[in-house]
């Protein structure tokens, strides 16, 4: 690079020249697969204005092989859940981090843990954390039945076989609430501890019998009310019915569910049941929707969905990200860190780079070499779900260019 500096009537020309060489490397190149495309533009963008070469795909476009992930340098799987990378994926990653020193980062969300997570995979193996929790949570669950007439027979004994199996999988220290709704409603068994009344509640859903017509909106409103103030840090409710219900302000009360820090799941039995109020339930509530053809099929559902309860894989509460270590992050104004709104549940491994944790001492940021290359999680998300308020932050941009510096290939 050359400067000159040209002033009139100079009596010196000796000085007016500066020479400088210096050494320009090419953009390196980040893979940015998002579980959530609309959302992609945040990271996307502000790693394209600190100098990266950044390529966007969906979760389907994690690359199969070795060869196709060499053009990158780091690549970043934002939420994407597990069943959308295939074993050969995994193992190209693992093959591609370790042996040619490519540099991953995973970034939390809902979809990277529980049953069908991270837990005991090759992923898993390369990052700095385990997907699973450190402490037991407590737990209140509510399960919503439906008992109108239209469950008589084989639907309403299969369906408190169910609810019986749910309980079973429950720890004495958690607590469920089984809730029947016709027309009214009944509290068949109050919210409570599982403990020494498990026989007790195997009964109470024993003795459910059906009858009358079908009203949803009051029963969910009645879990609200029973959970809303409950001390337990993870609260669900599953709903089951088999048919349609009047109208109500449906929206309204599952979004003050959400407030509540209360979830949502939903199960629609048979060619009867209203399966678009209940994916809406489910889609607004946080939770999952089933539909099923016939209630043999609730069991599985319902067990699944009591594991999952008690052990929830993420936290969305309000949380203060702690500077630990700031080692490469040195560089980045930390001192206006704004709040996250979640995290991904995790545990550090032993040697594993803490550089920053939540105010609960819970990892946020963990960082370690493996092999050639360098893995680390951010256990909050990288969008505008838990992550709102710092993609508007300033330091948002040169955070995450710095944490990608610190992983790209050497």
């Amino acid at each position: 690079l050359e400067v000159a500096l040209i002033v009139t009537a100079d009596p010196l020309a000796a000085n007016n020249v500066l020479m400088k060489d210096t050494w320009a490397d090419p953009r390196s190149k980040v893979l940015d697969v998002e579980g959530a495309p609309s959302s992609a533009r945040y990271l996307a963008g502000a790693l394209d204005g600190a100098g990266f070469d950044v390529t966007v795909r969906p979760a389907s476009g994690v690359p199969a092989t070795a060869a196709d992930l060499e053009p990158f340098d780091v690549v970043v799987l934002s939420d994407i859940p597990r069943k959308a990378i295939s074993d050969g994926s995994m193992t190209a990653l693992t093959e591609w981090v370790e042996k040619t020193g490519g540099g991953l980062l995973v970034a939390g969300g809902e979809a990277v843990f529980g049953e069908n997570g991270y837990r005991k995979t090759p992923i898993e193996r390369l990052t700095p954390v385990t997907f699973e929790r450190k402490d037991e949570p407590e737990v209140a669950l509510v399960i919503v039945l439906d008992r109108s007439w239209s469950m008589a027979g084989s639907s309403m004994e299969l369906t408190k076989t169910a609810a019986q199996a749910a309980v079973d999988v429950l720890s004495d220290e958690q607590s469920i609430g089984i809730l029947t709704f016709n027309d009214k409603f009944a509290w068949d068994v109050t919210l409570r501890n599982v403990g020494r009344n498990r026989e007790a509640i195997r009964k109470k859903i024993a003795a459910i019998g059906p009858g009358g017509h079908t009203l949803i909106y009051p029963a969910v409103e009645q879990a609200y009310l029973a959970l809303r103030n409950a001390k337990a840090r993870a609260k669900h409710v599953i709903l089951l019915s088999d048919g349609r219900s009047y109208p109500g302000d449906y929206e309204g009360l599952v979004r003050k569910m959400s407030e509540a820090r209360i979830t949502l799941s939903t199960v629609a039995v048979g060619p009867s049941a209203d399966p678009e109020l209940l994916k809406n339930l489910a889609q607004w509530g946080k939770g999952r929707a089933y539909a099923v053809a016939h209630a043999a099929q609730v069991r599985e559902i319902f067990v699944k969905e009591a594991k999952t309860a008690a052990s929830p894989g993420f936290d969305e509460k309000t949380i203060t990200p702690v500077v630990k270590s700031a080692g490469f992050l040195s560089s980045v104004n930390l001192s206006r860190m704004p709040k996250l709104k979640g995290r991904t549940a995790t545990v550090l491994k032993d040697g594993a780079l803490e550089p920053m944790a939540t105010d609960e001492e819970d990892p946020l940021l963990a960082f370690w070499p493996i092999g050639l290359g360098r893995t680390a999680v951010f256990a909050s998300d990288v969008k505008d779900r838990w992550a709102a308020d710092w993609v508007r932050w300033r330091g948002y941009g040169p955070f995450f260019g710095s944490l990608i510096r610190a992983l790209q290939r050497q």
